[in-house]
């Protein structure tokens, strides 16, 4: 079952998935490398205790507080899109040139100086309706329906052209009425819908080399990383990685950096264009990094030991605040993330902790709210009786 699962399970199985099939195209020689960041990442996580809930009525909204959670993800949703990122924009759903725009978008940003305050928010934010899916789920019949749809406005508004994000989102919101076999097997059903409405949306089987999208999406990264392992003439140190790694944790508005665009400078070195803009941004498995920034087992015993500490710290306040759904869409995210670049994943769980401080923030103070709502109503009462 998915909800048995630790966060620390999700990244480990992510990286043994995408790792040992490598071998293939690398050689013998990267499964040490594999070994080495997921044994790290399990040496962290590895625990038999498990954390102790916090007391439900203070996590869990009633019905005022939680109408106001609603309203505040329904208003961001709209501020966002008028004067924030306007996904809508690039919604695959809605534009049929979206791809092209993100395309056109990485270009211009090729050597870019990390997220702005904007962007950093709506990365925060993205766990919100699986959060609101949470605290909705012991509730009544009117509460769970509002928050299902809450959810998908702002998974649809979210979505932009990534299929991935699409259908783990699709799995954490049918799963949303219990974490039963049966749901999961409805869930995975529309998720493999959602994957392939949103590859056809996209024109994926106007270019299928394998003619199945999940197959290109599953087989392209080690045929991509073949070809940079023959292809790659320069190198960075390690250290540079984890200087891009401390950068990224840093918000871009607060602090003047430049983050290297990895998935782009790869691509050119592989598929070089006269131009040095790409037509699409490929993806080679984390384990180009490890391959470009030596020595590989230093980047990977930084990597295990960031994704580590965040999972293990993650974990525990979403099992602590009873957040199931959040758990599983996180894990399963780390898993797909993986595909492409490591420290996307890492700078994911460094997210989902934020959201996490900020969510127990939130709930802390609807519960105070609600109190005083509580006792003021009390005290009416109390003066209508002796009057």
């Amino acid at each position: 079952m998915l909800n048995k699962l630790k966060l620390g399970d999700y990244v480990i199985g992510g990286l043994l998935f995408w790792g040992i099939p490598s071998i293939a195209v690398t050689g013998p020689k990267i499964l040490l490398l594999v070994l080495i960041v997921s044994g790290t990442v399990w040496l962290i996580v590895a625990s038999t205790s498990r954390p102790n809930l916090v007391n439900s009525q203070w996590i869990i909204p009633k019905r005022g507080g939680f109408a106001i959670i609603v309203l505040v993800t329904i208003v961001y949703v709209f501020i966002d899109e008028f004067f924030g990122r306007g996904k809508l924009g690039i919604n695959l759903f809605l534009n049929p040139g979206a791809t092209d725009s993100f395309i056109d978008t990485a270009n211009a940003e090729s050597s870019g100086g990390g997220k702005g305050f904007v962007d950093l928010l709506g990365t925060v934010l993205i766990f919100l309706p699986f959060a609101l899916l949470d605290i909705s789920s012991a509730s009544r019949s009117s509460m769970r329906i509002c928050a299902t749809v809450t959810a998908c406005i702002f998974v649809f508004y979210d979505v932009g052209i990534s299929r991935g994000y699409l259908a783990i989102s699709i799995v954490a919101l049918v799963t949303g009425g219990g974490l039963k076999n049966r749901n999961l097997i409805a869930a995975a059903m529309l998720a493999t819908l959602g994957f392939l409405c949103s590859s056809l949306v996209r024109g994926d089987f106007d270019r299928l080399a394998f003619q199945n999208p999940f197959v290109d999406s599953l087989v392209f990264p080690y045929i991509n990383l073949g070809i940079l392992i023959d292809k790659l003439d320069v190198t960075s140190s390690w250290y540079s990685f984890v200087g891009q790694s401390m950068q990224k944790i840093i918000p871009g508005f607060i602090i003047s950096k430049e983050i290297f665009p990895f998935n782009i400078q790869m691509t050119l070195i592989i598929y070089p264009q006269k131009d040095g803009l790409v037509d699409s941004v490929s993806v080679f498995t984390y384990l180009a990094e490890f391959i470009y920034y030596k020595p590989g087992w230093l980047t990977a015993v930084f990597s295990g030991i960031m994704l580590g500490i965040l999972s293990k710290g993650a974990n525990v306040i979403c099992i602590r605040l009873r957040l199931t759904k959040v758990r599983v869409f996180a894990g399963l995210m780390s898993v797909v993330l993986l595909r492409s670049r490591i420290s996307d994943a890492i700078s994911f769980l460094l997210a989902l902790c934020i959201f996490l401080l900020l969510w127990l923030g939130l709930c802390y103070l609807m519960r105070r709210i609600e109190v005083k709502c509580e006792e003021r109503r009390r005290m009416g009462n109390q003066v209508s009786a002796a009057t």
